[in-house]
């Protein structure tokens, strides 16, 4: 009882504080970086201060949580050790690295709970680290979020913004039972997951450091992930007529445009603009490459100098424009890679694409648009979809059945068989939107198409292109 009345106090004091944090610390060691991604929607949330605008500063000394006291009598039952908790986190953190997402339920000590219950295990415990306190954390129930949804985030946040977090968390799951879909901060909402993630994070820096971070680093990319893909490629000259509702409507969540280095709407005119137009949507946005084709035909794949010069300009995107990863095209042969040990030069040009890339941002995508050849793709392009698999975060066969075979019995055979070839990298099927003549196809005829494209092993798909779709299409 003393612990809510003291906790209760403290939290009423908190709802007048400032919860808006721009301060940051100048000493980077001390503090830990939390992956997130965050919400699009307010949740009628009253444990929360609507005051989002304060620039003030703040440090960890001005968040009073000497108030927080938990039971020094014997453990309860039900409960785990903070050591237990610290091996949890340690786990949960490295689960997220490898796999951009947060594992189903987790084993703390003994006891399996689900993620809502070890976010308010990590909440207490968090607390109770502050105040030095190392008792066991009692482990009661509490609903998932009901409802998550996401846009994008970075920065820092200080120790006294989280620890003000915890408490006002720990009474909204009072409250409603369940964990919030979000969670204001003055970087602005975090969803559940990313919240979970962070205070794993700061468990997983006390186990390591015997102290509580002064910061953690909030990265909008490590709970990307290319499992249900609704994708659109866009020339460059469609980015200043581009209507974004056009593409809330058909649910688009990547777009992959042309960025050119060179003649006219080349990469540093485009990308702000397109950039400029999806700020406050969850939509990502992956910068199309030509690779191996120009204005004059065909470059040489096995031209090094040429392939040394297309990474580093890959790798100033990358670094430059806020953006979630690179799509390749025209990566491959014109058709005679079996003259030229095309599929290994292929499959290490991509490889070493991959390690640029990532070694700038693990969390940034490199995908690539694929001929649909089947058996014959290695044989003439050099393209190997086993070999490229490992090097691309998803593949983008163009499976255009104008192109090739106008019939979904093709798309269906067609993705099945790449599908079956990639192992666990995700396949995004590319479809065609418009017939020989350049006439966007029937809504009805599209959605065919997606859905024989999903049925049969396609995480979503891609589609060509933005101004060549039926104005009545949506999805």
């Amino acid at each position: 009882m003393k612990f809510f009345v003291a906790l209760l106090a403290c939290s009423f004091l908190m709802l007048f504080s400032m919860v808006g944090v721009n301060a940051v610390e100048n000493n980077t060691t001390d503090g830990t970086v939390i992956n997130d991604i965050n919400v699009l929607e307010e949740e009628n949330n009253p444990l929360q201060s609507s005051d989002t605008d304060s620039t003030s500063s703040d440090t960890e000394d001005q968040t009073d949580t000497t108030t927080y006291q938990a039971s020094a009598e014997d453990p309860p039952i039900n409960s785990v050790s903070i050591e237990e908790v610290e091996a949890a986190s340690v786990f949960l953190s490295g689960y997220v690295a490898s796999h951009n997402t947060l594992p189903e339920t987790i084993q703390v000590g003994s006891y399996t709970l689900t993620m809502a219950q070890f976010l308010k295990v990590l909440l207490y415990t968090t607390l109770q680290l502050d105040q030095g306190n190392h008792n066991p954390i009692k482990i009661s129930a509490v609903n998932n979020a009901s409802n998550p949804s996401d846009i994008n985030v970075s920065g820092n946040i200080l120790k006294s913004e989280y620890l003000r977090n915890a408490i006002n968390i720990l009474y909204f799951m009072k409250d409603y039972g369940r964990a919030p879909n979000y969670w204001l901060t003055s970087l602005g909402n975090l969803r559940y997951e990313a919240i979970v993630l962070s205070y794993a994070k700061i468990i997983d820096f006390h186990e390591y450091y015997n102290r509580l971070p002064n910061y953690i680093k909030i990265s909008r990319y490590d709970f990307n992930n290319y499992n249900n893909v609704h994708g659109i490629w866009i020339q460059s000259a469609s980015v200043y007529t581009l209507e974004v509702s056009e593409l809330i409507k058909m649910d688009i969540t990547d777009v992959f445009v042309i960025c050119k280095r060179t003649g006219s709407n080349i990469y540093s005119t485009i990308l702000p603009i397109l950039l400029n137009k999806l700020q406050g949507t969850s939509i990502r946005v992956h910068a199309w490459i030509i690779c191996f084709h120009d204005d004059s035909g065909f470059i040489d794949p096995s031209n090094e100098t040429y392939q040394q010069d297309l990474i580093n300009y890959i790798s100033l995107l990358m670094n430059n424009y806020n953006i979630d990863g690179v799509h390749l095209d025209y990566v491959r042969y014109p058709g005679d890679a079996y003259n030229h040990n095309g599929t290994e030069v292929i499959t290490n040009f991509v490889e070493d694409v991959y390690n640029r890339v990532k070694s700038i941002n693990n969390g940034l995508a490199v995908s690539a648009a694929l001929m649909p050849e089947k058996e014959s793709n290695a044989y003439y392009y050099g393209q190997d979809y086993g070999l490229l698999a490992p090097y691309l975060d998803f593949m983008v066969p163009m499976i255009y059945k104008y192109e090739y075979t106008p019939t979904t019995a093709w798309i269906a055979s067609t993705t099945q068989y790449i599908v079956g070839q990639a192992g666990d990298t995700p396949v995004i099927a590319g479809l065609q939107t418009y017939n020989d003549d350049y006439e966007p196809i029937l809504p009805a005829e599209l959605r065919n198409d997606i859905n024989v494209a999903v049925a049969n092993g396609s995480c979503g798909f891609a589609l060509f292109r933005y101004g060549l779709i039926h104005e009545d299409f949506t999805y």
